[in-house]
């Protein structure tokens, strides 16, 4: 027998639930798997739950009692239990999991269980861990929004449980990335990998490769930027013994697995031309030789840069875009999935203090999610190693993350030098992609703000909305910190200034909402269409 299930574990005190399909047998397979892995409980259909108990003689089938926890109905049983569940919601299934796992992690269980549930707290379930039916349980035409999302559109794979560990995260941007990097790795086309700074660029990369039939081949990490202008051709073609010492050259080094460009936006014009060629022609000539080598090596790009406002910028050639961009990634802020910061943390945490250590507190992960990271996931590391060189790995609380973060995250207070902010920006497409995440924000700030002024929202709703935009003030904190590319003084100062209004309009809320409400009518809305439409005359003088 073989149907749809959600495979629910707990790691490190949060509880991961991923799509899967369970099959059972005479031979009593899930008998067998229940020896090799730790408790784990398989969620599904509860109309399945009676042919799955004809399907094997291991299993032992039961009804829900309302008065009974999960943990007095499944644990200390031989045969694997098979419960027929009555919850009314998904939320109060989780919840039950989580209290169920944490006593058998007590008890030191180690069985398989299988609980089923209605058709409707399945497929919502189901939906959030990104996974697609593969029996027919869970169709497209039952799923309603869902099925007419990225999820219905990508071919179906399986995610590998070394892909999951790898690339953290339980969120729909997370599964989403880990859809696409099995798609790449079952294709030969090159990969194009967008993203900040801290995003897992390179993580996904290597996961490609891991996951490819090249898997056997080298990974060639090639830092496009750190190479010395006259040594870029013998680095990265190779040179033959008469141009002063022979080498393979770091691309036919790659042949059979897979070339990393990263931060490929760092080349030249003429670097870009190079790499072309040979991306073009599969063929690579080394310094001193008169003949090519073919050469057969998967390439996948980076760049934390808006590669297509260079193009549009000419600071990047088109051909060599589009040719890169056979599959193109984005790796997602953590500002964009806050959700997977507590489980991103567990898994960092694990790696810098050990296995044995004990997992980060439940306030100490609430801290970490309410935190604006500009740095991502690398900054969140940082955060996190130095806490543990400091108070050590058995010493994380709150108050102590809270007085690191306030000396990490604290703004610089110099004050930008004027001359240098009005010279020519550094970049382009580096001002183009500041400007608009400005606008983006701005944006944002203005829609926090009418949700805390409405007095219509419930309460909770209108809390949520003003810890947005404290994180919306922070992002634009930390963009006032490169006025540069601003691309002019008075673009900067505008921005600066809508900053510092809406400071003071979270100061006024708290003492009167009415005062609040004037000084948003009076100053700060009229200041944030002035914003706007500076970055709107921004951009057009840049494109």
């Amino acid at each position: 027998m073989k149907t749809d299930a959600l495979k629910v574990w707990m790691s490190q005190g949060i509880l991961q639930i991923e799509s899967t399909t369970l099959e059972t047998d005479e031979n009593g397979s899930l008998a067998t798997a229940r020896d090799k892995q730790p408790a784990t409980a398989y969620v599904v259909p509860k109309e399945q739950l009676e042919a799955l108990r004809k399907s094997t003689d291991h299993v032992s089938l039961r009804a829900k009692h309302e008065a009974k926890s999960l943990a007095s109905l499944l644990t200390g049983r031989r045969r694997i239990p098979v419960l027929d569940g009555g919850y009314k919601s998904a939320g109060r299934l989780e919840q039950s999991l989580r209290a169920f796992f944490k006593h058998a992690g007590s008890q030191q269980e180690r069985n398989i269980y299988v609980i089923g549930t209605s058709a409707d707290i399945f497929r919502q379930l189901w939906a959030k861990t990104g996974g697609e039916a593969q029996n027919g349980d869970v169709t497209a035409a039952d799923s309603g929004d869902f099925a007419r999302s990225w999820k219905g559109l990508l071919p179906q794979v399986l995610i590998p449980d070394e892909l999951a560990k790898s690339y953290v995260g339980n969120s729909e941007s997370a599964c989403y990335v880990r859809r696409l990097i099995m798609v790449a790795a079952q294709s030969l086309a090159p990969v194009l990998i967008l993203g900040e700074p801290g995003t897992g660029k390179e993580n996904a990369a290597r996961n490609i490769h891991n996951q490819s039939a090249r898997r056997s081949g080298k990974f060639v990490t090639v830092n496009c930027g750190a190479i010395p202008p006259d040594l870029f051709d013998s680095e990265l073609f190779g040179q033959t013994r008469g141009a002063t010492a022979e080498r393979p050259g770091l691309w036919l080094l790659a042949d059979g697995g897979t070339l990393f460009l990263d931060e490929i936006s760092e080349l030249t014009a003429a670097q870009q031309a190079a790499v072309f060629r040979v991306i073009q022609s599969g063929k690579v000539r080394r310094v001193g030789d008169s003949t090519d080598t073919a050469v057969a090596a998967r390439v996948i790009a980076t760049t934390n840069r808006d590669l297509k406002a260079m193009v549009e910028a000419e600071k990047f050639r088109s051909d060599l875009y589009y040719r890169l961009r056979g599959i193109e990634i984005t790796t997602p802020p953590l500002r964009d999935h806050p959700e997977d910061i507590p489980v991103l943390a567990q898994c960092l945490w694990r790696r810098i203090a050990g296995g044995d250590a004990d997992p980060l507190p439940d306030d100490v992960l609430g801290e970490l999610r309410c935190k604006y990271w500009p740095g991502n996931a690398r900054e969140l590391k940082s955060v996190l190693a130095s806490m543990e060189a400091i108070f050590g790995r058995e010493c994380m609380t709150v108050d102590r993350l809270r007085l690191l973060l306030d000396r990490w995250q604290r703004p610089s207070s110099a004050v930008p030098d004027r001359d240098a902010a009005g010279e020519l920006a550094r970049h382009p497409a580096e001002c183009l992609r500041h400007l608009r995440r400005a606008g983006r924000v701005v944006g944002e700030c203005d829609a926090a703000v009418r949700q805390v002024l409405d007095g219509q929202r419930p309460h909770a709703n209108r809390a949520a909305a003003q810890a947005a935009l404290r994180r919306q003030i922070a992002e634009l904190d930390m963009l006032c910190m490169n006025p540069v590319l601003f691309n002019g003084i008075s673009a900067f100062d505008s921005v600066r200034t809508l900053k510092d209004e809406l400071l003071q309009f979270l100061d006024k809320l708290a003492v009167s909402p009415r005062a609040a409400r004037r000084y948003w009518q009076r100053i700060v809305a009229p200041q944030s269409r002035r914003v706007i439409e500076g970055i709107f005359c921004q951009v057009r003088e840049l494109v």
